[in-house]
């Protein structure tokens, strides 16, 4: 099972990701949809560890990556 809450990328002072949450279960097939520029890569690239994220939790294959977020 792949499940985000709350995951936030930015680039400088470009927000990628802005709180997105998913949930994935076994056996399901999923797309990703939207235009050029609305952070279907990066989210991609966060799920597959390529990136950091912001997220209150991220849970890949039931194991639990949280990240403190710093204000």
């Amino acid at each position: 099972m792949v499940q985000a809450e709350e995951v936030s990328r930015s680039f400088g002072s470009l927000k990628a990701l802005d709180r997105v949450s998913l949930e994935v279960r076994p056996g399901e097939v999923f797309d990703l949809l939207g235009p050029n520029g609305a952070g279907k890569t990066t989210l991609m690239r966060i799920l597959t560890g390529v990136l950091l994220f912001s997220a209150l939790v991220l849970f890949l294959a039931s194991v639990r990556f949280q990240r403190q977020v710093v204000a």
